[in-house]
């Protein structure tokens, strides 16, 4: 049950103490807000060199400070449309897939990308993972890049299906063009979207103010 629901019907048996009610008022205001923002976008359409279906593209990345990803995406063109449905996964350093989802045009849009979400996954500073969509079009971002502040960019990555690319088995991208810089960073592609690490749950101090309220609303009762 979200937290809000359970304050609206602990509110709804006016029954509170004072202490109560601002201990839940605190505990509300005190649990963040989950807020989704892009690894990597485009301040302008990247350009598209046709060849569909031939291609998981994506980038490799360092994480600054932890982040949780939320969902996974794939670019579209609002030039070229969508290259159909999109197979995008998410690697670590050892090559191991730590989530995957099949994305359509269907699926949350945000900007020219389209996202679908996953169980929430916790990237650890320090490590490296590659982030690649599989089954789209050969889009090459060669126009400023922008980059979430808590991660690096460290180069591009894509494989390349010889004229045929499957949804599956869906294969980690590992070759690179080296391109490095947010102003030509190469290839897309895969995306993530990202929510503060620090958001996944509350800290202790707020189950501490849940229990003064609730305590009070214990003591309001006993002596009714």
């Amino acid at each position: 049950m979200g937290l809000r629901l359970i304050v609206q019907r602990v509110l709804a048996t006016r029954s509170m103490s004072a202490l109560s009610v601002a201990a839940l008022v605190l505990l509300l205001a005190a649990v963040p807000a989950v807020a989704g923002t892009l690894a990597v976008d485009f301040s302008a359409s990247a350009n598209n060199f046709g060849e569909t279906n031939e291609w998981n593209l994506g980038f490799e990345f360092q994480v600054n400070n932890p982040v949780t990803v939320l969902a996974l995406g794939a670019y579209n063109s609002p030039d070229a449309g969508w290259g159909g449905t999109q197979n995008v996964g998410l690697w670590n350093s050892s090559g191991v897939l730590l989530a995957s989802v099949e994305v359509t045009n269907s699926d949350t849009a945000i900007g020219n990308w389209y996202f679908n979400s996953i169980t929430p996954i916790v990237l650890v500073a320090g490590q490296d993972y590659i982030v690649g969509a599989q089954g789209g079009t050969n889009f090459a971002g060669d126009v400023p890049v922008t980059v979430d502040p808590d991660i690096t960019y460290l180069d591009d990555e894509y494989f390349y299906f010889d004229d045929a690319s499957p949804l599956t088995p869906l294969t980690e991208p590992t070759s690179t063009e080296g391109y490095s810089s947010p102003s030509a960073a190469g290839w897309f592609g895969g995306n993530l979207e990202f929510g503060s690490a620090s958001a996944s749950a509350p800290e202790p101090g707020t189950f501490i103010l849940l229990a003064a309220g609730f305590l009070g609303l214990g003591i309001h009762r006993k002596r009714k």
